[in-house]
C-alpha cells in the first residue's frame, strides 16, 4: 500500500459517494478500496467517512483532505499524460467557460478556430457561466469573464485581454419618429429594451433609472430588438458589428460611458497542462 493508491482511492470515494461506485470506475474490488481508506484513515490518524449502510459522506478531516489534496492529483495526472505524450502534438479535451454573450465576440471565435486548426488533436467544449462559479469544482480550465468573476477562490491568475464600455443605441429609423430628444431626466419616458432585470444604465457618474419596455434573456435577441426599430438599448461596444453600426445612432455621447475589462481566468494547477498554456499564450498574442 502507498500514499498515491490511498489519496487516490480517498478522492474517488469523496466525488461518487459510494465504495462500490469508486470501484467501479477504479477498476478494483470494492474490498481493495476499503483497505485502501483504511490504510490511509490509519496512517494519517483519522476518520475520512461517515459511513452508514445507505451513504456516505465526509467528515471534517475528510473535507480538509479533498480540498488540499484534489488539486495535487489533479496536477499529478497532467504531469503523468503530458510526460507520455512529450514529444507529441497536445492532446485531449479543454473545457473553456466564457461570461454570457462574450463567446460571440467575433475575435474568440477566430483566436478559437486558429487554435483547433493548430492543435487538432485538441477538443473543445465550450460553455457560458454566470458569475460565481467554480473553476475546479465544475472542471473548467479556462474562463473568460469580466471583474464579477475575481471572487472564486480557484482562481490564482488572470491576465488582462481588453477593456470595453457600453453606449445607449437605436436604429436611426426609430430616432426620426422621436418628438423630444431623451436625456438623462426623461430616459424613463422612452421605450427602453434591457437585458434581463437590469433597471438602470450607467451615464457618466450617474446610474438613471429606466423603465423596461421589453426586457431579452440574451444579448443577441436585445440587439434584434433595437433592430427592429423597438427602441432604445445600452449594449456593449465590441459586440456591435460594422454592418450595425451603420444602422444605428449612438445617443448620450457627451457622457462618460461606463468601461469594463474582460480578463482570462485560470489556477495554477491549470496552467501545468501544456495544452492550456498553448490556450492561452493563444490568446495573449490574439488580443
Amino acid at each position: 500500500m502507498n500514499w498515491f493508491d490511498g489519496l487516490e482511492a480517498f478522492l474517488t470515494v469523496s466525488e461518487t459517494n459510494n465504495f462500490s461506485e469508486a470501484a467501479r470506475h477504479m477498476g478494483c474490488a470494492s474490498s481493495v478500496v476499503t483497505k485502501r481508506i483504511q490504510w490511509l484513515e490509519q496512517a494519517m490518524e483519522v476518520s475520512l467517512f461517515h459511513r452508514t449502510t445507505r451513504q456516505v459522506s465526509l467528515t471534517e478531516s475528510g473535507e480538509y483532505l479533498q480540498q488540499r489534496v484534489r488539486p495535487l492529483m489533479s496536477a499529478w495526472h497532467d504531469i503523468y499524460r503530458e510526460l507520455k505524450d512529450f514529444q507529441s502534438s497536445p492532446k485531449g479535451r479543454l473545457r473553456i467557460a466564457f461570461a454570457p454573450n462574450l463567446f460571440r465576440h467575433q475575435p474568440f471565435i477566430d483566436c478559437i478556430s486558429q487554435f483547433t486548426d493548430q492543435y487538432p488533436g485538441i477538443t473543445l467544449d465550450v460553455i457560458t457561466v454566470p458569475p460565481n462559479t467554480r473553476l475546479m469544482e465544475n472542471k473548467i480550465d479556462i474562463l473568460i469573464g469580466i471583474d464579477a468573476y475575481v471572487g472564486d477562490p480557484d482562481v490564482t491568475r488572470r491576465v488582462k485581454l481588453f477593456d470595453y464600455d457600453y453606449g445607449v443605441y437605436a436604429t436611426k429609423t426609430y430616432v426620426s419618429t422621436l418628438v423630444e430628444k431623451p436625456n438623462v431626466d426623461n430616459l424613463g419616458d422612452f421605450r427602453c429594451l434591457t437585458y434581463r432585470d437590469v433597471t438602470t444604465w450607467r451615464l457618466g457618474d450617474q446610474d438613471i433609472a429606466i423603465n423596461s419596455f421589453c426586457s431579452f434573456d440574451s444579448g443577441e435577441s436585445l440587439l434584434a430588438g433595437c433592430l427592429a426599430d423597438m427602441g432604445l438599448i445600452y449594449y456593449p461596444s465590441f459586440m456591435l458589428q460594422k454592418s450595425h453600426q451603420q444602422d444605428l445612432t449612438e445617443l448620450f455621447v457627451e457622457y462618460q460611458r461606463k468601461h469594463e475589462t474582460v480578463y482570462l481566468y485560470y489556477t495554477d494547477v491549470t496552467y501545468q497542462s501544456i495544452k492550456i498554456r498553448k490556450f492561452i499564450d493563444r490568446l495573449k498574442q490574439y488580443f
